[in-house]
């Protein structure tokens, strides 16, 4: 059997971002509120994000929506590469206090569930985060 280094992924995703020839420059200074930030896809996000911040010094600050206190401080060791805030609260009813947000990415997700309440609570997320960028003018989206 092949034993894989744990951080296989990390260096994977690192190699690709440091030998990519995308221009960053449009991240500069940005504030990112990411929801699901300290779930699975969230996670790969803040660790991409923080690559690329450090690689390129670009002042980066991430906002993350986390349901619970246990996930607040979750990327503490991340701090030397990129600002990152914890806003504890549920998508389905957030009311983002303004923090100047310039770009939005959703990665919340709800998996322990039946259908019927996967759909109810993306439907209702979805509404959410649609009141939350008119409110606050974020013209970037990713969902």
């Amino acid at each position: 059997m092949i034993e894989i280094n744990k951080n296989f992924l990390w260096y994977k995703l690192r190699k690709n971002l440091l030998g990519s020839k995308t221009n960053y420059e449009n991240l500069r200074n940005k504030k990112i509120l990411i929801t699901g930030g300290t779930g699975f896809i969230g996670s790969w996000i803040v660790h991409g994000l923080s690559i690329i911040n450090t690689n390129h010094n670009l002042n980066i600050t991430l906002i993350l929506l986390v349901r619970s206190k246990e996930k607040i401080n979750r990327f503490k060791f991340l701090d030397k590469f990129i600002n990152i805030e914890y806003v504890l609260g549920d998508i389905t009813k957030f009311k983002l206090i303004n923090k100047d947000i310039t770009h939005l990415i959703h990665a919340a997700g709800v998996y322990k569930a039946t259908k019927s309440e996967i759909r109810k609570v993306i439907e209702k997320a979805a509404e959410n985060i649609l009141k939350i960028i008119r409110k606050n003018k974020i013209n970037n989206l990713i969902f």
